[in-house]
Order: C-alpha cells, then structure tokens, then sequence
C-alpha cells in the first residue's frame, strides 16, 4: 500500500491552490465582458452554481458570478435558465443550475424519484382513493390524469430537455398547496424545472 502511495505524483500545495481557484474561475480576469457565453462556461467550469433564495445582501448565486464577473448582473443568469436554455434547475446537495448538456446524466437520479414517489403513492393508495371517492373523484379518472400528465412531460423532456415553469411561476405566491406538491413532485422526477434568478 505504502509503495502505491509514494508512487503518485505530490503536487505542492501553491499548485494545488492556484488549481482549485482557476477551476472556480478566480483567476480570471474579472473586469472582462459578462456575455451569456463566458458566464455559460464559467459556470461549466464550476460545474454548478449555488442557487439560494435567503437574500439579505444579494442571492447567493449572484454573489457567487459577481465574484467572478465586475459587470455580473442578475438577468443574465435568468436568460442562461429561461431563455437560452442552457442551463436548468435542480438538487445537487442544494438547489443549483447546472449546465443542461448534463441533464441526460441526472435521469438515474430521476428514475429513484419516480420510484420512491409511486411507492410513497401506493403505500397511501388506502388512504387517498376513499378519500378522492369521497369527494366525487372517480378514481379511474385520477389515474388516467396522472398517466397523460406523465407521459406528456416525458414527451416535452425529450423533445427540449428540462421544461421550465417561470413563466407560470412569476409573480405567483410560493405556497404549498396541492399544486405545489404537484410541482416539486415533477422537479424532484426532472418533469419541470423552476425560475432561479
């Protein structure tokens, strides 16, 4: 074991650390141009940015491309996400827009969701049908709903990767009635993909 070890490279540490920053992007030089492709590959670079809604100085993600662009502003991210579609919305170890040419590398990760939430379904099935009946719901009429919603954002999912809900989603209040219950059920299976900036 020892043999092994001693047989990779040492890079020193000034090395390792000049690294790790230009991997981020910060040795870049920060007073150029802030065009939607150099922040598209910043982001590349990074592998992901941090998306985060507490908003006391600014957004996290703001902060994060400022940091790395003088002349960053926010409506840039959000055309990368809404308009050009690059990027899209989704967990790595917390919210994060990630590049789409990704996406097809998170499906394992979407075929678990499916998973675990048509087994949290059927686990409930006792309790939800009685009560779907009871409120006039024919529970033949609840499945074929969810089929053709299934089948028709599997559809959109392939045609034009992740679709995004922001329009849907602007000025909207954020509530968690059964329609966003709905909403985080198809992001957590990469049906949908939320408004980030």
């Amino acid at each position: 074991m020892e043999e092994a070890l001693s047989a990779l490279p040492v890079v020193p540490r000034a090395v390792a650390r000049r690294l790790l920053l230009d991997a981020q992007g910060l040795l870049d030089d920060p007073a150029r141009r802030c065009t939607p492709a150099r922040l598209y590959r910043t982001v590349e670079r990074m592998g992901f940015v941090q998306i985060d809604s507490i908003n006391v100085v600014a957004r996290a993600q703001h902060l994060t491309l400022g940091s790395r662009f003088d002349h960053y502003r926010p409506p840039a991210l959000a055309h990368l996400l809404e308009e050009s579609r690059v990027l899209f919305e989704h967990w790595t170890h917390d919210a994060a827009a990630i590049p789409t040419r990704w996406f097809p590398h998170w499906h394992h990760r979407f075929a678990i969701q499916r998973r675990d939430q048509l087994t949290a379904v059927m686990d409930r099935r006792d309790d939800l049908l009685p009560r779907a009946i009871a409120s006039g719901v024919e529970p033949v009429f609840i499945g074929k709903v969810f089929e053709l919603l299934a089948r028709h954002l599997e559809q959109l999912a392939r045609r034009r990767g992740p679709a995004d809900d922001a329009r849907r989603r602007r000025g909207e209040r954020r509530g968690f009635g059964a329609a966003r219950a709905g909403q985080q059920l198809h992001f957590g299976i990469g049906g949908v993909t939320g408004h980030a900036a």
